[in-house]
């Protein structure tokens, strides 16, 4: 009963963190685009419209589908938004559910409570773009993927089958979790060998040709990007000090700049959450190394993938990963859980607690203004 009411609790922290400003929110970076697709789908009343993308937008259909339903509804940018913190919500559902699963209902409720109040899922909730959704995905993702590894029902390649094509129809970037998990299983089958390989196989080649349609439009986006002399051409190549941005993003999500020179005090959240963060993870593997390795693969295996693209190709930004807060999220508050000392574990978490919240405060002072986005980035 206790856990029931501390759910519910959560959860209207979580809608009460989400709700304020949506009616007199400044759009943010991109939101123009999909609103203007969703309001094109919407316009021809039939969910078999031919995706036709704008010439800046390079990301597949799914996600506009999707919000163009809510103008069903609803026709205004409000109804978006409120689909938006739909997706939120729900997105920390399945992070409960997903650390109750690894885990126990605890400390589920604990790290429920801690994604709650992080400062990138809540602006990200607001935000008209397909982040949140792929946030929701990943740990959906996850979850079934840790139930055909550890409890071996080859049924569960239906479910991981399927919304791996969903999130590559709704950004090309899930690509990124969808090799990961491959890897993922793979070095698993090596080291537990009962895996049915060969059921994965049959997920893989139906997820390929599933993808064709998805791949070629991709091709025709690059090519018309490249054609139209965008940030494609122009944006940099990442250096080695970028690489780590992604983990500031999800400790802080205010930009460095906009921190350093507002609140510095709050730039003390990134090493905090970093070394509870290695922390948990050691501790984790301590414990229990196949959770560990687990985790340890589907947090880091998109990253560095990501990473390593970033030194070739003009394409890194830390919103493409956005779906990696959720396995953060669950290491650092695993080292915070794990802390025996009741007093120094109490002075962490009000530390977080007031860090984020000046965050948040300032989020929503800005979201009147114009630009907003600059000051933090999104």
């Amino acid at each position: 009963m206790k856990n029931k009411i501390l759910f519910f609790l959560i959860m209207l922290l979580v809608l009460g963190l989400r709700l304020p400003h949506l009616d007199d929110r400044q759009k943010g970076i991109d939101e123009d685009n999909s609103i203007m697709l969703a309001k094109l789908i919407d316009g021809q009343y039939s969910l078999t419209y031919p995706y036709v993308p704008l010439p800046n937008e390079k990301t597949p259909p799914l996600y506009f589908h999707i919000l163009a339903i809510s103008l069903f509804i609803y026709d205004s940018i409000l109804s978006m938004r409120l689909l938006m913190v739909l997706i939120g919500i729900i997105s920390i559902i399945m992070f409960y559910l997903l650390a109750k699963k690894l885990f126990n209902e605890n400390f589920a409720l604990f790290s429920m409570f801690i994604c709650a109040i992080n400062p990138m899922h809540i602006v990200y909730s607001q935000h008209i773009r397909a982040y949140i959704l792929l946030t929701l995905l990943f740990p959906l993702f996850l979850y079934y993927l840790y139930k055909f590894l550890f409890e071996g029902h080859s049924r569960y390649l239906i479910y991981l089958t399927l919304i791996s094509v969903i999130s590559f129809y709704c950004h090309y970037f899930a690509i990124l979790f969808i090799i990961g998990g491959a890897v993922t299983l793979f070095i698993f089958y090596f080291l537990k060998t009962n895996i049915k390989l060969s059921y994965y196989f049959i997920s893989l080649l139906m997820l390929g040709v599933l993808a064709i349609p998805g791949l070629l439009l991709a091709i025709q986006q690059f090519v018309e990007y490249k054609v139209l002399g965008d940030s494609w051409v122009i944006m940099p190549l990442i250096t080695p000090s970028i690489v780590p941005y992604p983990l500031w993003k999800f400790s802080v999500m205010a930009d460095v700049s906009t921190t350093l020179s507002g609140f510095p005090y709050v730039a003390l959240l990134f090493p905090l959450l970093l070394g509870l963060a290695a922390y948990g993870a050691f501790l984790l593997y301590k414990e229990n190394k196949d959770k560990f390795l687990f985790l340890a693969l589907s947090f880091s295996l998109p990253y560095i993938l990501y990473a390593v693209a970033g030194f070739l190709f003009p394409i890194f930004s830390f919103r493409y990963i956005t779906f990696l807060l959720p396995v953060y999220v669950i290491f650092f508050s695993y080292g915070l859980f794990k802390i025996k000392n009741k007093i120094l574990k109490l002075i962490l978490l009000f530390i977080l607690i007031a860090g984020w919240a000046i965050v948040i405060a300032f989020y929503y002072s800005i979201l009147k203004i114009p630009y907003w986005g600059a000051y933090i980035a999104v």
